[in-house]
């Protein structure tokens, strides 16, 4: 995966960039919690269902493995910004 090179954008770039991550990382963490719901739904009153339980865990490995890349992305732009007096 190439790094980004947030010097080279413009202000209402970044500002671009920046709503853009912030609304796939809100939208990953709402289907975070309703997997994790499924989850408790399903240990309730699924027991014995391995299956699923197996493709809700590898959902939310999913999920968690790309919002830490997410925040690290808007952490970049964010001092990427304020480098610029912004």
């Amino acid at each position: 995966m190439a790094k980004n090179n947030f010097n080279d954008l413009s202000i209402d770039e970044l500002n671009s960039k920046l709503k853009s991550i912030k609304a796939i990382t809100s939208i990953c963490l709402g289907v975070l919690i309703f997997i994790v719901g499924m989850m408790i739904y399903g240990y309730i009153n699924l027991k014995g269902n391995t299956a699923y339980f197996i493709a809700l865990f590898a959902g939310l490995v999913g999920l968690v493995s790309v919002l830490p890349i997410q925040m690290i992305n808007i952490k970049r732009i964010n001092a990427e910004m304020n480098s610029r007096g912004n």
